[in-house]
């Protein structure tokens, strides 16, 4: 169960201040979730199905999966494609253009930090 956060806390109002002040930090913010940006790349390789993505991701929960997964296709970064002609029924997760363009200043930002950090 998720806790609850009061809406007058300091971190809630900061979060609010930053947030108006610069796009970017809602970008990270929302981007920065732990796995999440894990589980965009592996799909992008072709581990597109949940036993896939926890084969690579062992110590990862599979609530956790679930989440980030759902995350990531509310954030329109990965679509979900269920297959009900199989049984069991697959899904498989596919990355959006927009998840595409992600990974792409990803990649930009890691060489950057190779080099630079």
């Amino acid at each position: 169960m998720m806790a609850l956060r009061k809406e007058t806390s300091t971190n809630h109002l900061n979060e609010q201040v930053l947030g108006h002040a610069c796009v970017l930090n809602d970008i990270l913010h929302g981007i920065s979730g732990r796995w999440k940006m894990q589980v965009l790349y592996l799909i992008a390789q072709g581990q597109n199905r949940f036993s896939l993505l926890k084969a690579a991701l062992p110590t990862l929960a599979d609530q956790t999966l679930g989440k980030r997964l759902r995350e990531l296709e509310q954030a329109g970064l990965v679509t979900r494609h269920p297959n009900p002609t199989v049984v069991p029924p697959q899904v498989r997760y596919a990355v959006t253009p927009k998840g595409g363009s992600l990974l792409a200043l990803l990649q930009a930002m890691c060489h950057w930090g190779t080099d630079c950090w």
